[in-house]
């Protein structure tokens, strides 16, 4: 299973280790510079499932889904913005050279495409939404 690559940073809260799952409790952490609160539980199974409330500046994302060798598998995950609703499924890979696979639905306020958390759109500020 290839290692964490991102690093935390200034992290503050409450971990709490029981027979088979590891409970978040307001832990506050940098992941990539960008400020999140966690509320989590991580089931410590064959496949890790992690389900948890994730706040961040632009907005709050809730979701459940499991941890396989090769990809975060989401079963069910809502982005909430200031004006954007979005749910989400798929896997995201966790190497480069395996393909990652979002079905995203939901409404979006053009203006907060440039804010969406560590997901860089940079062409998209030349429109000037």
């Amino acid at each position: 299973m290839p290692a964490l690559s991102k690093r935390l940073e200034e992290v503050a809260g409450a971990i709490r280790f029981e027979a088979g799952r590891i409970d978040l409790t307001d832990l506050a952490l940098r992941l990539e510079g960008q400020p999140i609160t966690a509320n989590a539980t991580i089931a410590l199974e064959q496949a890790p499932r992690i389900s948890g409330t994730f706040t961040l500046p632009e907005g709050r994302l809730q979701l459940t889904g499991r941890l396989s060798p090769n990809a975060y598998l989401i079963e069910k995950a809502d982005l909430t913005l200031r004006h954007s609703r979005l749910e989400l499924k798929g896997s995201i890979a966790r190497e480069p050279q395996h393909p990652s696979r979002l079905s995203i639905s939901g409404l979006v306020e053009l203006g907060e495409l440039t804010t969406v958390p560590f997901v860089p759109l940079p062409k998209l500020q030349a429109w000037g939404l």
